[in-house]
């Protein structure tokens, strides 16, 4: 079966390098789980229309997923970066609005709540998937219940079985009904969840789906074991393990219910037995790789070895669990959750407002037209004047619509700028760098590359929505970020920033946003690169003629050799600060009288490359 498996992995073109290397783990699974595998795999590979494929593909990868959520990962960023080359939004979408629900799988909460937004901006705008639409709302609606943000998270779930009744999906219509179960019981308004998960149940035995009636029974039991009403509590919970074990496919017990199991019998004051499920709970999690499944099951198992006088036991699972909590509480900060989903709804209300006013004006100019070519053909004598009028209305009419258009791509330009800058792999070997401080017991470094590092993110948030910024806050932000990589990158390069007196003495704005994408090539694409020389970066900056001349060098390795290493490492990162603010600049230069020039210079000697150089030249107010 493993030779068949590669066989079938080679043949399928898209996915072939990066499944070969999830196959370690799913070599490990049951018989019954690689049969179904192999299947799913070969009904993918088919030749069938763009959609059905695409939904094949989906289908195998989230079998893939009940294996290996890091396998599931891979796999779903490489589906993603082949329906981006193929321009297929539908694809792009439904994918990244997956990737949120793997992530929120494996606890990395955050990240998941601004993949799911992204998937849900993409859908929004083509608008021919209601169903994903809804499977996007409801994801992001459970990562802000995480964060203890409610009245957001009721908002995405109510409106995700808005667009799950108007599908009449019954399944889905079930899945946000059991959420809304979860929000309530959040809330501690225990009644209201049984209420919701009651319901939920009731649609579940209709569809005859086990496996979810099963969990039904769980949820209804947890809630029951919260206000203190054991016999219910009991009853419910051995329906549900009973059910899982006896009418489901894989007669397995999932890691969730054992918990609940362990629990109960904790209450009960049996503490071998709950240790017994705890543990076989901690091996499913760890098998699956359920982040917030681990820290619970570690916080119970410590309590309940302390209960059964295992006191040694009780300390070591106790410092496990808090060294989980600790990695868990790196990935999920809520102060920049809360600053991102309302950054997020903020810019996504801006563009649907412009395309609205665009579109309404279209309408309404078409509608104009009609009238128009009527009132030609009735007043004919009138000819002359209307011909007139018509012209001198038609201008004023395109000069609104330009206008209205030009609103549009203006806020979509502060999305862009958003998003260039909140580069995630950035963010992700930032947050790494401190963890690796705290693991080494550099506790004051670590605290100082983090105060860095929000002072940071707070600055890119800040100056995202402004056309212009102070010089200094410019300076600032650069200062910010080139120290942050040089301390990452273990002081593989130094840098020296110059700053022409003028600059400093009067007060002086730029156009936001523009130097540290520059700043961010010249160090990963040329100065990381290097190792046979120590990297240098200067940046320069100079006021002259009411304009901002600014030259950016590094001594890396030169834009030639640089392409060469991107091709290598294209499969895992990709830079978009370079593409952005080349579209940035095409945008302002059409739309506005903001020009800004730009130069770049391979350095070289004796024919070999030494390096790049930046030229800049910007208006300033």
């Amino acid at each position: 079966m493993q030779t068949n498996k590669v066989d079938y992995l080679l043949k399928l073109i898209s996915f072939s390098s990066i499944l070969i290397l999830c196959l370690p783990s799913i070599s490990t699974a049951q018989q019954s789980t690689h049969s179904i595998i192999d299947s799913l795999l070969l009904d993918a590979q088919k030749d069938n229309p763009p959609k059905v494929k695409f939904e094949k593909e989906l289908k195998y990868i989230n079998q893939i997923q009940r294996l290996s959520s890091d396998s599931a990962l891979i796999l779903i960023d490489k589906l993603i970066d082949t329906y981006e080359d193929k321009n297929f939004a539908y694809a792009v979408g439904r994918a990244k609005s997956m990737k949120a629900w793997y992530l929120f799988f494996v606890s990395k909460y955050e990240e998941s709540l601004k993949i799911g937004h992204e998937a849900l901006e993409l859908q929004l705008k083509n608008k021919d998937d209601s169903l994903g639409i809804g499977l996007s709302l409801n994801r992001i609606g459970l990562a802000n219940l995480e964060f203890g943000r409610y009245k957001d998270a009721e908002k995405y779930m109510s409106e995700a079985l808005e667009y799950f009744t108007m599908c009449r999906d019954t399944a889905h219509i079930d899945m946000v009904i059991n959420n809304l179960g979860v929000l309530a019981s959040e809330q501690n308004q225990l009644e209201e969840a049984i209420g919701y998960y009651k319901k939920s149940l009731a649609l579940r035995i209709i569809l005859k789906d086990y496996y979810w009636i099963a969990y039904s029974y769980y949820n209804i039991s947890e809630s029951y074991l919260n206000i203190n009403t054991l016999d219910s509590a009991e009853k419910y919970l051995f329906k549900a393990y009973e059910t899982f074990s006896t009418k489901t496919k894989a007669k397995k017990v999932p890691g969730m219910v054992l918990l609940g199991m362990a629990d109960y019998y904790r209450l009960k004051g049996n503490f071998p037995k709950a240790i017994e499920y705890t543990i076989a709970c901690i091996e499913d999690a760890d098998t699956r790789g359920h982040t917030e499944m681990l820290i619970e099951g570690n916080r119970l198992l410590a309590d309940a070895y302390y209960q059964n006088n295992q006191y040694k036991e009780a300390y070591l699972t106790e410092v496990k669990y808090k060294d989980l909590m600790v990695t868990f509480d790196s990935l999920n900060n809520e102060a920049q959750v809360a600053e991102i989903e309302e950054r997020y709804q903020n810019a996504e209300k801006e563009v649907k407002i412009a395309h609205l006013e665009a579109s309404n004006l279209e309408a309404k100019n078409a509608a104009q037209k009609s009238k128009l070519f009527t009132l030609y053909t009735i007043v004919a004598a009138l000819f002359f004047i209307f011909t007139i009028s018509l012209i001198y209305y038609r201008k004023r009419q395109k000069q609104k619509i330009h206008k209205s258009q030009i609103n549009a791509k203006i806020a979509e330009i502060k999305l862009i700028a958003l998003r260039s800058q909140m580069n995630p792999h950035f963010i992700f070997n930032c947050i790494n760098t401190a963890q690796n401080f705290v693991l080494d017991a550099k506790k004051e470094d670590a605290y100082e590359y983090l105060a860095k590092f929000a002072r940071l993110l707070r600055m890119v948030l800040e100056n995202s929505s402004k056309s212009y910024i102070p010089i200094e806050d410019e300076i600032s932000q650069i200062r910010l970020y080139v120290e942050l990589e040089s301390i990452r990158f273990s002081n593989a390069f130094n840098y020296e920033i110059i700053v022409d007196p003028a600059l400093e003495d009067g007060v002086v704005e730029i156009p936001a946003m523009f130097i540290q994408a520059f700043v961010e090539n010249a160090i990963i694409h040329g100065l990381v690169n290097l190792d046979t020389r120590q990297g240098k970066l200067v940046i320069e900056l100079k006021l002259k003629d009411n304009c901002l001349y600014c030259k950016i060098e590094d001594n890396g390795v030169g834009r030639k050799a640089a392409k060469e290493i991107k091709k290598q490492k294209e499969k895992h990162y990709q830079s978009v600060a370079i593409p952005n603010i080349r579209e940035r600049l095409e945008i302002m230069q059409e739309f506005s009288e903001i020009k800004i020039d730009m130069e770049i210079i391979d350095l070289e000697e004796s024919d070999a490359p030494q390096g790049t150089l930046i030229k800049l030249r910007m208006p300033v107010k």
